[in-house]
């Protein structure tokens, strides 16, 4: 494995009782400026200062009607879970929730809730999220708006539990397969497409050459899965053509090394996803712009590269984390080092075996052996195409005899 080193301070404190609370919970018309302050302690428990926020928050989010009704309805479902002890029921009647409204957010369902000011309606989602985490127990998500995405059709969300299943964002170019048994307990899972990085060339801290697109994928609450997940995205159209095609890989951050990158073990696509349309639009050109308004017209106003159509790049993983393609050709590593005699000099021979950790193939060539030394200078030697999972011992002369 190669790592390389990557509330309306005029809110009425008096009137917030659990009364106040049912007629908040009766208005559709009136919307409140969010609150930027909490209210006092003293004056109101902790479940009904939680119900009390969350309902500012779907009144100023949804527009009245059945979309605000059906969050409402939702909310209203999670209390007599709580007052019965059953905890998992109300986690995940609160995700279901949280899954609803990202929905409508990315379908531009969803209303600014304070004009120009703050909060941002991305924002108040994430907030509204972390407020329905904390109503039944589960940590705060350390989703920002930035991981939240666009509206549009980039990104995708659904909750699924222990038996598993598939998603895709809407435009069809990046998707995951949970196996069942993955997660133990209700998930929200999510999606996000994160062209902004991808253009700043930020989607990872390493120095490897990377390949757009870039997604980040997130699991609600944060956990290790216990049966690999598939995540599976694709790769500029363009980039489907260049001779380096064969050595990608997807690759993210270590989770045990915030330094390092890990590569991901190939596998199959197991969504069929269909990349033609893969394209990375200018910083603030029409396709950035028509993508942020959620437009598939951009797919018809955009040139189209007449290339054969070309799938899915996947890898099975145990966290989540942003993903991109990486050239796998440094993931070539040594093995093991011997030399003979036991004290060489520079011009005795030293033989390295290099093995191939993350599945992918190597085809015959040439590539350079350095030992702490200037690359530049380093000998160069040839090996034979290796399989994922090979080794080839490779002997190399590093210099010439001392006198």
């Amino acid at each position: 494995m190669v790592r390389q080193r990557r509330y309306s301070s005029g809110f009425l404190l008096a009137e917030l009782s659990v009364l106040v609370g049912a007629l908040i919970l009766g208005c559709t018309e009136d919307r409140p400026q969010l609150p930027t302050q909490s209210p006092r302690a003293d004056l109101l428990s902790s479940d009904a200062l939680n119900v009390g926020h969350i309902n500012q928050l779907l009144i100023a989010l949804f527009p009245a009607g059945p979309l605000l009704d059906s969050a409402r309805n939702q909310l209203n479902n999670i209390q007599p879970l709580l007052a019965q002890g059953d905890i998992p029921g109300a986690q995940s009647t609160a995700l279901q929730l949280a899954d609803f409204t990202i929905k409508g957010y990315r379908a531009g369902q969803l209303l600014d809730p304070n004009g120009t000011l703050p909060l941002t309606t991305p924002e108040a989602v994430v907030q509204l999220f972390d407020a329905l985490l904390s109503f039944v127990g589960l940590p705060p998500s350390g989703l920002t708006s930035d991981g939240l995405g666009p509206t549009g059709p980039s990104g995708a969300s659904d909750v699924f539990g222990a038996l598993g299943g598939t998603l895709a964002t809407v435009e069809g170019l990046a998707g995951l397969s949970v196996p069942p048994d993955a997660v133990s307990g209700v998930h929200l899972f999510l999606i996000t497409r994160r062209d902004d990085l991808a253009l700043q060339g930020t989607c990872l801290s390493t120095p490897l050459p990377q390949y757009p697109l870039c997604y980040d994928f997130f699991v609600f609450p944060k956990t290790s899965f216990s049966v690999p997940v598939t995540v599976v995205m694709c790769p500029l159209e363009s980039v489907s053509h260049a001779e380096f095609y064969h050595r990608l890989v997807l690759a993210h951050p270590d989770p045990n090394d915030p330094n390092a990158i890990e590569f991901t073990m190939r596998a199959a696509d197991p969504l069929g996803l269909v990349c033609t349309n893969a394209v990375l639009p200018p910083p603030g050109g029409l396709g950035d712009l028509l993508r942020r308004l959620g437009s598939f017209a951009a797919r018809l106003i955009l040139p189209t590269p007449l290339y054969a159509t070309h799938g899915g790049m996947a890898g099975s993983v145990d966290s989540f984390s942003p993903f991109i393609a990486v050239d796998s050709a440094a993931d070539l590593t040594v093995q093991s080092v011997t030399q003979t005699p036991g004290a060489p000099t520079a011009a005795d021979v030293i033989t390295v075996s290099a093995v191939i950790l993350n599945n992918s193939s190597v085809p015959a060539g040439p590539f350079t052996v350095a030992f702490g030394a200037d690359p530049v200078s380093a000998p160069m030697v040839s090996v034979p195409g290796l399989a994922g999972g090979a080794s080839v011992p490779v002997s190399v002369t590093i210099g010439p005899r001392a006198a």
